[in-house]
């Protein structure tokens, strides 16, 4: 329910992020608080890199893993009947750190790289699930 206080479209305390009565907002959403400081990441290079504004080139790339709150914003910022890719490219505009130099990532910014990042991204994706997974198996529980 909205309150009269509220901007009509903005998320309410009781429907939780991102949810107005009952139906999706696409808006950004921030990480979840502390989602990038300690958070485990993966380091890898693009295969080609995403070239800036000014021309220059960043291949670098550092991504943690998301959390579901990152795949359901994605998933409404993609769009109902978007396809798995464009969700993915979505969460990665969320879950990468960086590339290069650059911080503030983009799905749209995604959406110039070569076809051939998607499955860079993918593996070091997996790789960091494979990492999590090892560590989590020592613990107790």
């Amino acid at each position: 329910m909205t309150h009269p206080a509220q901007t009509p479209g903005a998320p309410d305390s009781q429907s939780g992020p991102g949810i107005v009565e009952g139906r999706t907002v696409i808006q950004p959403v921030p990480p979840p608080l502390g989602a990038h400081r300690g958070a485990l990441t993966e380091r890898g290079t693009l295969t080609i890199g995403y070239r800036d504004e000014s021309g220059t080139w960043h291949k670098d790339f550092e991504i943690r893993l998301p959390t579901m709150l990152d795949v359901e914003v994605a998933m409404a910022q993609a769009g109902e009947g978007a396809s798995l890719a464009a969700i993915t490219r979505h969460t990665w505009a969320r879950t990468l750190v960086r590339i290069g130099t650059v911080t503030h990532i983009t799905a749209d910014m995604l959406a110039s790289l070569a076809d051939t990042e998607y499955g860079v991204l993918l593996a070091a994706e997996e790789a960091l699930r494979k990492k999590l997974k090892a560590a989590s198996a020592t613990l107790p529980g």
